[in-house]
C-alpha cells in the first residue's frame, strides 16, 4: 500500500467532522512553494515592464530622453503602458576619469566615481546633471530607468558596481531612480576564459553579487520610499551561444535572479533579425520554469525600426514576447523614431493587454515542429491567449490547435484576431492560415458549456507567497497562499479523500487557473450517483440552485452553497471544513499571518437511483469550486 499522511483535526487546528478527516494519498513532504531565501519585492513589479530606451547603448543623452519622454505622451504610447524612459551604458563617465569626449573630468585615481563615491554623469551628455533629467521624466508621469554594470566595469569602461552595490543603490533611490538594468560585463573572478561563462565558481559569483546588490536595493527602498526594481542580464553571458538553458551553471544563475530581481536576460542580444528572435523565444521556453509574476524571462529588444525585420515580423515578434511575458523594450532614438507604424504597432492594446495581463504567467509552447509552434496562456478573466506562429518566411501554413490542448473544454469558443480584430466563432478548432514569416494572435473567450469540469476553471485563487499579485479569490485580490496550503499537507496535484469521496486537489502552478467561479456554466459528463464540492465562499455564507441532469432526460435541483473562506459558521449548507490554512496572500504579499482560512466539504443532494450526467452551477461569482467529485 502507497504511503498514505493523514491530517486529523487536531493537526490542521480545526474541528472536523469524523466523516471528513482529510486524507492525503501519495505524497511527499510538504515544502515552500516560493523561492527560499527571496530578497527581491516581486509585487513591485507584477506584470512586465515596459521600457522605451532613447538610442542604443552609447547613443542616449539627455536631448534623446527628453524627445523620448514627449514622444511617450504625445503619442498616448505612455497612457498604453509605455511608461519607461531608461538610459544605457555610458551615461556615467569612464573609470579613468574621462567623459567620452576625452575631457578630464576627475583624477584617474578615483576611478571614475566623486569624492563621495558616486557615479559622476557625462558633462558632455548630460549637462545638466542626471537629477534634473529624472525630475523632468517624472513630471511626464513616466518612471525613470538607469543603467549600472554589475562587475567591475560597464560593457563600455564605465565605473563597475562590484565592490559598491549598497552604496550605488542608494545613490540610484537618492536620485529618484524607478527601474535598474543591472549588466555583467569584466565580471569580477571570471575563471571561464571569458564569454559564455560556464564555470560552477563563476556561477556562485554572480549570484552573490546580484544578492548583494538586491539587499542594497530593498534598504533603499526602504529608506528612501522608492520602489526601484531591478532587471539582471547575468544569464545571458551563460548563456552567449544560446545553447546553455540545461547547463547546472546557467540554472543556477536564473534561480538566484529569481530571489534577486524582478527580471533578468534569457539569452544574448536579438539582434533585429527574425531567425535571432526565434532563438530568444527558444531560450524563454528553456527557461520558462523561473517565471511567474514579478519574475519574467527577458529575451531582450523587440526590433520596431531597426534591424532587417519585417513589419508582420515585427508584428509576431511582438506578439511572441508578450505571450511569454517578456518585457517590452523598444530603443526609439528621439523623436523622429516614433513613426506612424511604430506607434500603431507598440500601441495595440490587445496586444499589450497579454503581456500586462495580471496573472504573471508565461505562455507556454504547446506544439512545435520545424515550421510552427502554437503558444497558449492563460487570463485572468478565464480567457486565453493563442499565438500561431509560421517560423517559415517563405511559405504560408495552416496552423491549428484545439481548446483542450489550450486549457479549456469549452464547447463554444470566441476568437478575436489582435491584429485584424476580427471575431469568429468555433466548437472546439481553433486554425489560421499563416502567411510566412508571421503570427496570428487570438483571444479566446470560452461559452457556458464545458465538457468536464478540469478544463472549466476559469480563475486563480492561489498564489506563491514571492508571487502574490498573481491570486484574486476576492474583490481586493487576496488569495490563498500555495506555502500555506503545502505546510497544511495539500501540494499541487495532491488526491485528497474527505467524506468518503477522491478529489484531485488543482495540479497547475502560479498564475495558472485554478478553480471555477460559478457563473451558470454547465458541466457536462459528470457520470455518478452522488455529487460533492472543495470549494469555499469570497463573498460571506452564499448559496444557489444547482441544477443537477440526468441520463435519464429528467432533471433536479438542490442548493449547492459554500461558508465564507473565514468563517464561523463551517456546516454552513451541511459542509464542513476539509482544509485550514493560517494566513493568504494579499496583492503586496503573505498576510494575516494568525488567520484560519478554510476550504469546505460540501456534498449535495441527487435523486436516488439516477445517474447524474450533468450540472448547471448557480450564478454566484461567490463560489468558487477547487474540485468535483461524481461517484
Amino acid at each position: 500500500m502507497p504511503p498514505t499522511k493523514r491530517i486529523a483535526a487536531l493537526a490542521m487546528g480545526v474541528m472536523v467532522a469524523a466523516s471528513t478527516v482529510l486524507t492525503v494519498v501519495n505524497t511527499t513532504p510538504a515544502v515552500a512553494v516560493s523561492a527560499p531565501d527571496n530578497i527581491a519585492d516581486h509585487t513591485l513589479q507584477a506584470t512586465p515592464p515596459m521600457v522605451i530606451r532613447p538610442g542604443s547603448w552609447r547613443e542616449t543623452n539627455e536631448i534623446l530622453v527628453k524627445q523620448d519622454a514627449d514622444a511617450l505622451v504625445s503619442t498616448g504610447l505612455a497612457a498604453k503602458g509605455w511608461n519607461v524612459v531608461a538610459i544605457d551604458d555610458d551615461w556615467m563617465i569612464k573609470a579613468n576619469g574621462q567623459d567620452w569626449d576625452g575631457t578630464q573630468i576627475v583624477p584617474s585615481s578615483q576611478k571614475g566615481r566623486d569624492l563621495d563615491g558616486n557615479f559622476i554623469a557625462s558633462p558632455s551628455k548630460y549637462p545638466n546633471g542626471i537629477k534634473s533629467l529624472i525630475e523632468y521624466v517624472h513630471g511626464k508621469g513616466l518612471k525613470f530607468g538607469i543603467y549600472n554594470d554589475a562587475g567591475t566595469l560597464t560593457c563600455d569602461g564605465g565605473a563597475g558596481s562590484y565592490g559598491h552595490f549598497a552604496q550605488d543603490a542608494d545613490y540610484f533611490a537618492s536620485l529618484g531612480v524607478n527601474y535598474i538594468k543591472s549588466d555583467y560585463c569584466y565580471n569580477y573572478d571570471n575563471t571561464s576564459n571569458g564569454w559564455p561563462l560556464t564555470t560552477d565558481h563563476d556561477a556562485d559569483i554572480a549570484v552573490a553579487a546580484y544578492r548583494e546588490f538586491a539587499d542594497g536595493i530593498k534598504a533603499a527602498n526602504t529608506k528612501y520610499g522608492t520602489r526601484m526594481v531591478l532587471n539582471a542580464s547575468a544569464p545571458a553571458y551563460f548563456n552567449w551561444h544560446s545553447d546553455a538553458t540545461g547547463t547546472d551553471a546557467y540554472k543556477k544563475v536564473v534561480a538566484g535572479m529569481a530571489t534577486s530581481a524582478q527580471a533578468w536576460r534569457a539569452g544574448v542580444d536579438t539582434g533585429g533579425t527574425w531567425t535571432a528572435s526565434l532563438s530568444q523565444l527558444e531560450q524563454g521556453e528553456g527557461a520558462r520554469q523561473f517565471a511567474k509574476a514579478g519574475h519574467f524571462n527577458d529575451l531582450d529588444q523587440l526590433s520596431f525600426g531597426k534591424g532587417t525585420m519585417t513589419r508582420a515580423q515585427e508584428q509576431a515578434q511582438f506578439s511572441m514576447w508578450a505571450m511569454v511575458n517578456s518585457p517590452l523594450n523598444i530603443k526609439l532614438k528621439g523623436t523622429a523614431a516614433f513613426t506612424a507604424n511604430i506607434v500603431a504597432d507598440a500601441g495595440n492594446t490587445d496586444v499589450i493587454a497579454i503581456n500586462q495581463d495580471r496573472l504573471g504567467v508565461q505562455g507556454r509552447r504547446i506544439s512545435t515542429s520545424t515550421d510552427a509552434d502554437v503558444y497558449a496562456k492563460p487570463l485572468a478573466n478565464g480567457d486565453f491567449a493563442v499565438t500561431l506562429l509560421n517560423k517559415n518566411t517563405t511559405t504560408a501554413r495552416t496552423i491549428s490547435t484545439t481548446g483542450s490542448a489550450v486549457g479549456t473544454s469549452a464547447t463554444a469558443l470566441t476568437l478575436k484576431n489582435l491584429w485584424t480584430k476580427a471575431t469568429s466563432t468555433s466548437t472546439g478548432t481553433i486554425s489560421a492560415s499563416v502567411p510566412a514569416g508571421s503570427a496570428v494572435v487570438y483571444r479566446i473567450t470560452p461559452g457556458t458549456t464545458f465538457t468536464g469540469w478540469t478544463k472549466a476553471r476559469n480563475a486563480t485563487a492561489i498564489s506563491d507567497g514571492d508571487s502574490a499579485t498573481a491570486g484574486c479569490f476576492d474583490n481586493a485580490c487576496d488569495s490563498y497562499s500555495s506555502d500555506r496550503l503545502a505546510a497544511a499537507g495539500v501540494d499541487r496535484g495532491e488526491v485528497l479523500s474527505v467524506g468518503g469521496s477522491a478529489f484531485q486537489w488543482p495540479g497547475v502552478g502560479s498564475g495558472e487557473l485554478d478553480n471555477i467561479v460559478a457563473k451558470g456554466q454547465t458541466i457536462n459528463h459528470v457520470v455518478g450517483t452522488k455529487l460533492a464540492f472543495l470549494g469555499s465562499s469570497s463573498g460571506g455564507d452564499t448559496s444557489g440552485t444547482l441544477t443537477v441532469n440526468y441520463t435519464d432526460g429528467t432533471s433536479s435541483t438542490t442548493t449547492l452553497g459554500f461558508p465564507n473562506w473565514v468563517t464561523s459558521n463551517p456546516t454552513a449548507f451541511g459542509c464542513s471544513t476539509a482544509v485550514t490554512t493560517t494566513g493568504r496572500n494579499s496583492p503586496t504579499g503573505p498576510d494575516q499571518p494568525t488567520t484560519n482560512y478554510v476550504v469546505s466539504y460540501c456534498p449535495v443532494s441527487v435523486t436516488a437511483g439516477k445517474t447524474i450526467k450533468s450540472f448547471t452551477l448557480p450564478d454566484k461569482p461567490a463560489l468558487h469550486i477547487f474540485s468535483v467529485n461524481a461517484s
